[in-house]
């Protein structure tokens, strides 16, 4: 009874060691890669939701979560799902960004065959889900103010004040209140996305793949600011 006892411990903590180690190799291997790809359609998605397609302000969307049902499974399922999931993520990266010398000349074969190896960010947290809500609610009161050009998109991913002339003087406290929330939900959405992902160091670049994204999905006519900060009319 003492060596069942024993060996059982031992296949427990052997789990756990092997679990650690995998984690270790994950994240030395995950944090040479930032998948700009997988962010620029994850930016794309969300900007849509907020914005529509052509400006205006879309429903709000339904939160989709599976917290419950993988918290109901037992600590070996969860154990081995973990380990797969490393596996997966590993075996992700390294067929992301393999070297050079073993790829060889690039095919357009391969190169579509490690997109598909890409996984895609995980945007559904509840965190993140609340935060799009929030904007998506703003957006309506904001867009005169884009389409009026008193308003635009920053280099830096935020909303900038433009030409506050262009609106009624009344109207000035209330547009700085709305863009100060709208800064304030952007800044935790790029934060919000690197977290739930693993990798809080991401938030820079996730911040500055969305810049770029806001300003390629912005309808005709509205104002943003260049790499120089100049002003310019889409």
């Amino acid at each position: 009874m003492h060596t069942l006892k024993i060996n059982k411990l031992a296949g427990r903590k052997s789990i756990t060691l092997v679990i650690s180690a995998l984690l270790t190799i994950s994240c030395t291997t995950n944090k040479r890669y930032f998948p700009a790809t997988s962010t620029e359609r994850a930016a794309d998605r969300i900007i849509e939701q907020i914005i529509g397609e052509d400006g205006q302000a879309s429903a709000p969307s339904e939160r989709t979560r599976h917290d419950d049902k993988y918290l109901s499974w037992s600590p070996d399922k969860q154990a081995v799902q973990i380990v797969i999931a490393i596996l997966g993520m590993i075996s992700a990266e390294t067929h992301a960004a393999p070297p050079a010398s073993i790829l060889g000349p690039p095919t357009l074969h391969r190169a579509t065959q490690n997109r598909s190896r890409v996984p895609e960010l995980d945007i559904s947290s509840p965190a993140v889900t609340e935060i799009l809500s929030s904007m998506q609610q703003r957006h309506g009161r904001l867009l005169k103010h884009y389409k009026s050009g008193a308003i635009g998109y920053g280099s830096d991913g935020f909303v900038v004040v433009r030409d506050l002339g262009i609106i009624n003087v009344k109207q000035h406290r209330e547009l700085e209140q709305l863009i100060a929330e709208e800064n304030r939900d952007r800044d935790e959405l790029y934060r919000e996305i690197a977290v739930a992902n693993g990798y809080p160091e991401w938030q820079a670049q996730v911040r500055d793949t969305f810049s770029r994204r806001w300003v390629a999905k912005a309808p005709p006519g509205w104002y943003y600011q260049n790499r120089s900060g100049i002003w310019e009319k889409k």
